[in-house]
Parts: structure tokens; sequence; C-alpha cells
């Protein structure tokens, strides 16, 4: 099993990460800390939800606009969202085990974000 971890984000109280496994195309294991607090969890994504996603944020990297939702296809309630908020870059989610545990977070980030999510994009749908 291959996995590789890109850092997404990364200041002395804020941590984005996201963890792909190459042997499946269709998950992204996000790991966050805000704080005090900190979670990991998968959101699956199918191909096309992946292409659409790519098309998004290359989209956002060029305006320095709009949004990004990525619903995780197994649950409801868990997400990554990345939009422009009065000119600044939030990132908000909902990351969880399929039981029990969760975390809700919400943080400011730079632009950055965008670029490396799109190049772990890429790397899921080769």
């Amino acid at each position: 099993m291959e996995k590789t971890i890109f850092d997404l984000y990364f200041t002395k109280n804020k941590v984005l990460k996201a963890e792909i496994d190459k042997n499946s195309r269709m998950m992204i294991h996000f790991i966050v800390q805000s704080y005090d607090f900190s979670g990991k969890g998968p959101i699956y994504l199918n191909a096309e939800t992946q292409r659409k996603a790519i098309v998004t944020l290359q989209n956002m990297i060029e305006s320095l606009s709009g949004e990004l939702v990525l619903y995780d296809e197994e649950s409801e309630k868990y997400y990554i969202q990345i939009y422009f908020f009065n000119g600044e870059l939030k990132v908000k989610g909902v990351l969880g085990d399929y039981s029990d545990n969760q975390i809700s977070f919400c943080f400011f980030a730079d632009q950055t974000v965008l670029t490396l999510l799109l190049q772990v994009l890429e790397e899921l749908i080769r």
C-alpha cells in the first residue's frame, strides 16, 4: 500500500493535509488541526466529481474567486468546503470516521491550498 501525504496548509495553529493511497483512486483522507482540535477522515469522490473539482479549482486559481465543495459519497454529513470570503480563502468542513467521532472546523488559509489540492486531485485521477 503506497500512501502519499500532501501538506496543503501549515501554520503554528492550523494544519491541513491530504493523504491518498495509490490503490484507492476514490478517496482522500483529510487531516486537519485547528488549534487544539484535530482529526482525520476520508472523503470518497467518484471520477466525475474528481474531474469537476479539477475544473473548479483551475477556475478558482485563475480568478481568485469561487467555491469548491467536496461532499463525501458515503455520508451526507462529511464534506470539505473551500471558498473566497471578503477576498480571503476560507476552509471549512466536517470529517469523521462513520461512527460517533467527527470534527467540525473552519479557518482562513492562503491561496496555495488551491494549487496543492489541485495536485492531489490530479494525482488521484491518474
